[in-house]
């Protein structure tokens, strides 16, 4: 014994000797022929060994305790030595080139062989070390190894004899079937070792869905398939289960394994003898040994306590009661045992048990010792290990069907690779299969954790978030209806019992158990984040997951998140995802565009400045990508928003363009408020808000700010015809926004008043930028040109009385008079109360741009109110039209603001102001008693006592001349008599007494282009032409003229020609009244049927009448003010003779 203990030893050293060998690379080379042969020594050892002890006790393989005795009876070798050589040589097989299938044969004998002479822990380990040679050995040896499993190592480590308390075998059963199921393709395979798991285990459910949940993919797909055929209640209808490419495959039964068996070992056995001593009799192998019913006769006679029965192969798990004595009216089974007592019904098949013959059977306590598996119960009711591992097996699953590329460009607009684990690399992502597999999770989901009231939140809400991921990797599946249909009653009955939890899934950020799957399980940005969460919502659209309610309280968390966390540069990569959402035309969603945009509208309704601005905010994030909000909707909401800030206390809030007064503001020093946690729905939105605001109030005019921008985005990105006129439904719309944010009050803080800050004053920026986006708006809704003055003829003769008579007593008695009369509509009268409510709205916005540019210095927003006005006024013509209704108004306005404002403005200083003043005074001109209220304010300003403000009449009236154009006056006979009146006063400023004034006439004369005099010359010619009395004080301004500019032609040949001609045909006409000639004709002989002769013929027969349809120039020019001198005359003189200021 001893010498066979020092050989046994020392070939275990020769064994230790090779793997160090191979291991190393060291000389010489080891052939696996010669690492066999050791093994095969080993295995003959042990044989003979087995052969020469007695009989071992059948229940000395389970409890460690009997480890005694059951070793005590074998001789004493270095078993626990040599175990540990064996596992060394199995980790050399991959780097034997040759003999590796002789190589593996040869350690699962010994390995086999070794199963009696091993400890208790040495022994519980030997069914995973055998079964992690599957990923070793080549394919050749797979059926062996799974044969040494179930008809060896498995029952003699599991307790063949009912031990149920957990030991490594029993704990190792969830890596094994791993093992099996990721190494063997067969399907025949797979399911021989989960039956004799689940023949010797309890619980088997749980390692197959531990399997299911954090195995590869490769063995994922069989467990799941498995699981639903041994628990066939799991199955939906026989059509929804089409296409599952899983193919069952019962298992062989083992056949007889004696040598002399009467049926020659071709008959399936039934007996199992443990006996080391009897399997060694009956043939050449280790125990157990497998016995048909023939051969089990004669053993049985001599060992029955040796004999067990055996189970045969399911070759089908039936959906019904097996038992034939079933008296149930429900036979559905739930319950399948592995027990031999009841298998033995059943020709030793596992059988299966409805509920009623389930309790039957196993209420009593021998039948609770069977080894039984029930249905899986509702998630809800297992315990918490078998909770864990259905939730995650169902999350696994779902996972499955990850999106194509293909896919992600269509929906994000750009490649997108979505990257999974390199296992995952096992199925092809082109391939349908793991989408398929992806089934299983919806049929477990929808069968084992039906929606109730009292369940766990947590779990409901991780199911939810990774069927919502699911939705969206199979979006774009051919048959994907039928699986919507099979889960919309169970999303119906989640979303009236756990609304909230579908809500919280949904969000973009969502509570922590729901962050699982697609882009949770992968490290990205924000951004990435973002746009998968929001493709992943969007997704649900088609399948009506995501109801009206739903839309309306998720989607101010998305965009809100998109606002303060998507980088500018990255939020293009949104374009196309909130594109295909928000589209008008083709929208996915199931309810209207009033609907769709209902949680931004609704914020305008009662919503504070800051809830408004975060609302504002959203929909510039939206305009920048492109997307259409139809114009209606927009106008609805900011009318809302503007009225509902202009009535949100209005006692904070001071009038904002009022520059004038706002010395009168104190500084706002409320108390500060800290901003709560943000809530999209009704919250301030962003800190930096506080810092630059000290009151909500101020915040009104970036809200005005905003929608403006967003309204001008919208009209280009529309392509909204331009130009329709004041009398269009949008235009009038907008007209009536900007009228309505001008009318009440605007609140801010001015900087530029303070000492220390001077510029960048931010109130007076924000106003300034909304009156230019309001002029950009009406630019884009007025009339592309500029409505012309429009020509006025002098009135043929026929058409007036003969009134030369009367008006030269007229004249005497005004010359008489001392002073002219002021005009009735020029006086001073109470203050008008008009019903600016009841105006077409083109009026209302005119008087309330009227109001602001009164009110508001700041030359900027000058500019930009002229602007709006210009486009408002010569474009669209507002006040042409609305002289006939409203003609007390028109007049009022142009008195009291317009013309006053417009005179006020023509500085040399400020060009770009004065550029928009002179047309628009033009236009003013041909309005009723405009041309008067000119008049009046020339001779108010030229006759003042002040020469300050005779000084900067001058200037004035310069702006004026620089900035007329020829063309558009020439045929207004009003605009021409008008220009007279002013220029005749401005030559005239030559002559003031006061050398300020006149030095600056000079100055300012010679800056006026030829144009512009030419112009001047003109109009003096005009009215030389049609007024007799102004012709010697016109003749003396012009001479004055060409004394100051005599490089200027005024006083040409051309000119004197003119007049000549003109006196030549008064002449004419005069003798003819009287009969002296026939006809009169002009001094270049014209043809008297020319248009050109008759309108001179006209003009002078005009002028002889002297009428009052145009007023004279000098009339206003007599009675020199005591100011006024000729150049000729002393000073000391006109000092003298000036009465005492006052009378």
């Amino acid at each position: 014994m001893a010498t066979r203990a020092a050989t046994f030893t020392s070939k275990i050293q020769t064994l230790q000797d090779y793997q160090n060998r191979i291991r190393n690379d060291m000389l010489p080379e080891q052939s696996g022929v010669d690492i066999v042969n050791t093994l095969k020594y080993f295995s003959q050892t042990l044989l003979s060994v087995l052969k020469d002890v007695p009989d071992i006790p059948s229940d000395s393989y389970g409890p460690r305790q009997r480890d005694s005795v059951r070793l005590s009876v074998f001789p004493n070798l270095n078993y626990s030595g040599l175990y540990e050589a064996v596992l060394n040589i199995i980790d050399i097989v991959p780097q034997l080139l040759v003999k590796q299938h002789d190589l593996g044969e040869a350690i699962s004998n010994v390995l086999g062989c070794l199963v009696p002479f091993l400890e208790h822990e040495l022994l519980n380990a030997l069914p995973y070390t055998v079964a992690s040679t599957l990923a070793i050995f080549p394919p050749s040896l797979h059926k062996d190894t799974i044969d040494l499993l179930c008809s060896s190592l498995l029952p003699m480590t599991l307790g063949t004899f009912g031990h149920d308390e957990p030991t490594y075998a029993s704990e190792s059963a969830a890596a094994i079937i791993t093992i099996v199921f990721q190494h063997t393709e067969t399907s025949m395979f797979h399911s021989q070792i989960l039956e004799f798991f689940m023949s010797m285990k309890r619980e088997v459910v749980k390692d197959l869905l531990s399997v299911i949940a954090y195995g590869p993919p490769s063995a994922r797909a069989p467990a799941a398939n498995l699981l639903f055929y041994y628990w066939p209640q799991l199955n939906p209808s026989h059509s929804e289960r089409r296409g599952i490419h899983y193919k069952y495959q019962p298992w062989p039964p083992v056949l007889c394994q004696r040598e002399n068996c009467v049926n020659s070992g071709n008959c399936q056995a039934v007996k199992m003898c443990p006996n080391p001593a009897l399997a060694i009799q009956s043939r050449d192998k280790p125990p157990p040994l497998y016995v048909c019913s023939d051969c089990a006769e004669p053993l049985k006679r001599v060992h029955d306590e040796y004999m067990v029965d055996i189970l045969l192969p399911m070759s089908h798990v039936p959906t019904t009661c097996e038992n034939k004595n079933c008296r149930s009216s429900n036979a559905i089974a739930v319950c399948t045992c592995f027990n031999i007592n009841c298998a033995s019904q059943n020709g030793n098949r596992p059988i299966r048990y409805c509920q009623n013959c389930h309790m039957v059977r196993h209420s009593s306590e021998t039948g609770q010792k069977h080894i039984f598996h029930e249905s899986i119960p509702e998630i809800w009711h297992c315990d918490r290990e078998t909770q864990r591992y259905l939730i995650d097996a169902i999350v696994s699953l779902l996972k499955e069907a990850q999106p194509l590329q293909s896919k992600r460009v269509v929906e994000m607009g750009e490649e997108h690779f979505y990257q999974v684990p390199e296992e995952d690399d096992f199925y092809d992502e082109g391939g349908t299969d793991r989408k398929l597999l992806s089934r299983y999770g919806i049929w477990l989901l929808v069968e084992l954790c039906k929606p109730k009231e009292d369940i766990s939140i947590e779990i409901l809400g991780r199911l939810l978030s990774m069927l919502f991921q699911w939705f969206d990797a199979t979006a774009y599946l051919t048959d994907g209806m039928l699986l919507y249909l099979y889960i919309s009653k169970w999303l119906q009955k989640v979303a009236k019992s756990h609304f909230e939890v579908i809500v919280s899934c949904l969000l973009p950020h969502p509570v922590e158990y729901a962050r699982v799957g697609g882009y949770w399980d992968t490290i990205t940005t924000r951004t990435t984040q973002i746009k998968e969460g929001l493709n992943c919502f969007f997704c649900l659209v088609p399948y009506d997951i995501i109801t009206f309610e739903i839309w309306d309280y998720v989607m101010p968390y998305w965009l809100e998140a998109i606002r303060t966390e998507v980088p500018l540069d990255e939020l293009n990569e949104l374009k196309v995802l909130l594109n295909k959402a928000f589209d008008i035309d083709m929208c996915p969603l199931p309810f209207t565009l009033e609907r769709m945009y209902h949680f931004v509208s609704e914020r305008f309704h009662d919503g504070s400045a800051y809830v408004q601005e975060q609302s504002l905010q959203w929909l510039q994030v939206l305009s920048s990508l492109d997307i259409i909000i139809p114009i209606h909707l927009l106008l609805k909401m900011f009318k809302n928003g503007v009225e509902f800030l202009h009535r949100s206390d209005p006692s904070k809030a001071s009038s904002g363009r009022d520059l004038a007064s706002q010395s009168l503001l104190s500084p706002a020093s409320p108390v500060e408020e800290y901003l709560p946690q943000f809530s999209p729905e009704r919250s301030k939105t962003m800190n930096e808000t506080v810092d630059l605001f000290e009151r909500e109030t101020e915040l009104h005019l970036p809200c005005f700010l905003m929608m403006l921008d967003i309204l001008l985005k919208q009209l280009e990105l529309q392509e909204t015809p331009r130009n329709l006129g004041i009398y269009n439904e949008t235009s009038q719309q907008l007209m009536h926004l900007l009228s309505t944010t001008l009318d009440g009050p605007w609140d801010g803080t001015h900087t530029c008043s303070e000492e220390h800050q001077s510029i960048n004053c931010l109130y007076c920026q924000n106003i300034a930028m909304w009156y230019q986006m309001s002029s950009k708006i009406l630019h884009y809704i007025c009339p592309r040109d500029v409505a012309k003055i429009p020509a006025k003829e002098l009135p043929k003769l026929d058409n007036l009385s003969s009134v030369s008579t009367a008006h030269s007593k007229a004249s005497d008695s005004s010359s008489s008079s001392g002073q002219e009369k002021m005009a009735p509509h020029l006086q001073e009268s109470p203050k008008h109360d008009f019903f600016i409510a009841g105006m077409p709205i083109y009026l209302q916005l005119y008087n309330s741009l009227l109001q602001g540019l009164c009110s508001d210095p700041d030359v900027d927003v000058c500019f930009y109110l002229l602007t709006s006005l210009k486009y408002l006024v010569l474009h669209g013509e507002t006040l042409n039209y609305s002289v006939q209704t409203h003609q007390d108004f028109v007049k009022y306005s142009l008195s009291k603001k317009l013309m006053p404002v417009l005179w006020k403005m023509m500085q040399a200083e400020h060009s770009q102001l004065a550029s928009i003043c002179v047309p628009f005074l033009l236009h003013t001109l041909t309005l009723p008693t405009g041309a008067d209220i000119l008049w009046h304010m020339v001779e108010n300003d030229f006759g003042s006592d002040d020469w300050k403000v005779r000084f900067a009449a001058v200037e004035k009236v310069v702006v004026i001349c620089r900035l007329l154009d020829v063309d558009s006056i020439h045929n207004n006979q009003v605009v021409q008599t008008a220009l007279s009146h002013a220029f005749c006063y401005l030559v005239g400023s030559l002559e003031d007494m006061n050398t300020a004034v006149s030095q600056r006439t000079i100055i300012y004369l010679e800056t006026i282009k030829p144009s512009a005099i030419k112009c001047l010359i003109q109009c003096l010619e005009f009215q030389f032409d049609t007024v007799i009395s102004d012709r010697t004080m016109i003749l003396h301004r012009m001479y004055l003229l060409s004394s100051i500019l005599p490089d200027q032609p005024i006083l040409t040949w051309n000119f004197f020609l003119s007049r000549f001609d003109t006196l030549s045909l008064e002449a004419q006409l005069d003798l003819e009244n009287t009969g002296n000639i026939s006809y009169p004709t002009d001094l270049t002989s014209s043809d008297r049927e020319s248009e050109h002769f008759l309108r001179k013929l006209n003009r002078a027969r005009f002028a002889l009448a002297r009428t009052d349809s145009i007023r004279s120039v000098s009339e206003s020019l007599k009675n020199k003010p005591p100011y006024r001198r000729a150049v000729s005359v002393p000073l000391h003189l006109v000092t003298r003779t000036a009465p005492p200021k006052g009378q």
